[in-house]
């Protein structure tokens, strides 16, 4: 198997899979760890949603929660005359 074709088995892999590790999917294509782990770099550079854990790689899960980031400013003043109303 060519590098190609082993590097989008591997995604294939993962797709339909939960988690996999390194070395079983070396195991598996008859390679070392290290060159999945090579696999695993350049999917992610290809922009492949790939996470290691310590049991192995697996797709990040699409989240349907909102993160973001709340940007805002206040001066001392308003800081202050918050505060005392809150502590109220």
């Amino acid at each position: 198997m060519n590098t190609i074709k082993r590097r989008a088995a591997i995604k294939d892999e993962l797709q339909n899979q939960k988690l996999i590790s390194a070395n079983q999917l070396a195991r598996k294509y008859g390679v070392s760890r290290q060159t999945v782990v090579g696999d695993i770099a350049l999917l992610r550079a290809q922009g492949e949603p790939i996470i290691s854990t310590v049991n192995g790689y697996k797709y990040q899960e699409e989240s349907t929660s909102y993160h973001g980031v709340v940007v805002c400013q206040h001066t001392f003043e308003q800081i202050g005359r918050n505060w005392k109303t809150l502590s109220l």
